[in-house]
């Protein structure tokens, strides 16, 4: 039952921020540029991307009938494999971060330039 409740909430989330990511990626003709379109389709990869490496690393603990870890970072390369799994999607999960943060000060400038 827990496993049916982790994958409707991942399918729940995941399908938000992909209606986040068209919505943002729709081309507005008030832009002179596509910068903010495409920073904003980027934006909501990244959103999408955070989303799945989220679940896909509280899966992988579910599946090994273990609890996941509370460390902000990963830390060192672990030996086991398990964790050494969920260790690539924590670091999946800091990518997507980055990207929305890259995404999100893409997006200020160009509103910046637009009214300069």
């Amino acid at each position: 039952m827990r496993a049916v409740l982790l994958g409707f909430a991942a399918a729940v989330s995941t399908a938000f921020f992909v209606l986040v990511a068209v919505s943002l990626a729709v081309p507005d003709s008030n832009h002179p540029s596509y910068l903010r379109s495409v920073a904003g389709a980027a934006l909501g990869l990244g959103l999408v991307w955070g989303s799945i490496s989220t679940w896909a690393h509280i899966y992988v603990f579910e599946r090994a009938d273990r609890s996941s870890t509370m460390k902000l970072f990963p830390g060192p390369r672990p030996s086991d494999p398990i964790e050494f799994r969920a260790w690539i999607w924590k670091w999946n999960f800091f990518g997507a971060a980055i990207l929305v943060l890259l995404c999100g000060l893409a997006i200020s400038v160009s509103i910046w330039l637009q009214e300069h």
